[in-house]
């Protein structure tokens, strides 16, 4: 009878072992990074918005310069006007606070780049990837 507890007991043993998953932690699956891709209206940059403090940041006018709320200095985007299919590749200059309803801020040299209509700018900013 000992004999035949010790056999049951290693067959289970050997059972309950044997469907089991060893994860070495080598084999992990790599996060696939979400890019952010938006479609709206942007603020045209003026001296008075940060006089009356709709943007909490300042700006040159005459130089190629995006601002976004959300996404951080240096990251790399691609802004195109779906009007004409204009497109230009810059990167984000400042983090800044502006109101929601607005996709990003653009100085008035990206929006004579692109061909903007000063009344509704509608553009679609795509964050670009970067090579490592």
């Amino acid at each position: 009878m000992n004999l035949k507890k010790k056999i049951l007991t290693s067959i289970f043993i050997l059972l309950l072992y044997s469907c089991a998953d060893y994860n070495t932690g080598k084999s992990t699956p790599k996060k696939i990074k979400q890019y952010y891709s938006s479609s709206g209206f942007a603020l045209i940059y003026d001296e008075n918005f940060y006089r009356e403090k709709v943007v909490n940041k300042k700006i040159n006018n005459e130089e190629i310069i995006v601002m976004h709320n959300m996404l951080k200095k240096n990251t790399p985007v691609k802004i195109i006007n779906p009007e004409n299919s204009k497109i230009i590749d810059t990167k984000i200059f400042k983090k800044a606070n502006y109101p929601n309803i607005f996709n990003a801020v653009i100085s008035r040299k990206v929006a004579y780049i692109l061909e903007l209509d000063d009344d509704n700018p509608y553009i679609e900013i795509m964050e670009t990837k970067k090579n490592k």
